[in-house]
């Protein structure tokens, strides 16, 4: 694994498909109690009737989709600010430079990321 992109996309991507199960439960727990008005007593009925299992539905197609977005996201921005950073000689000294190179490779990765990401956020919420 030569590719520093890689080793970068990697870490991203593990980072965020562990952040993302690990809070899913409770982002489940906050949706349901929207959707009935916030009576968080109704919801915490249906989990004891159901089990804690009822928190996690949908959580395989999120995780498949957080991992392929992710990956996305932090392999583009490497790589477009690397190349970015080459074509306009901008080191870290420069902050204006620094900065819009970074808002540019950043803009492209989440456009990207978010298009991979979206519709599996969607049949999660559906589920």
């Amino acid at each position: 694994m030569e590719s520093p992109y890689l080793k970068y996309a990697l870490a991203g991507s593990t980072a965020t498909v562990f952040c993302g199960v690990t809070i899913h439960g409770l982002d489940t727990l906050n949706m349901k109690s929207k959707i009935i008005d916030g009576n968080k007593v109704y919801v915490l009925e249906l989990l004891r009737r159901k089990g804690l299992k009822e928190l996690y539905r949908g959580v395989v197609p999120l995780y498949y989709g957080m991992m392929i977005s992710a990956f996305a996201y932090y392999y583009l921005y490497s790589w477009m600010r690397e190349r970015l950073r080459n074509k306009y000689q901008a080191d870290n000294q420069d902050l204006k430079k620094t900065l819009m190179i970074a808002s540019a490779a950043s803009f492209v990765a989440e456009g990207v990321a978010f298009t991979i990401y979206y519709p599996l956020d969607l049949i999660k919420t559906r589920m």
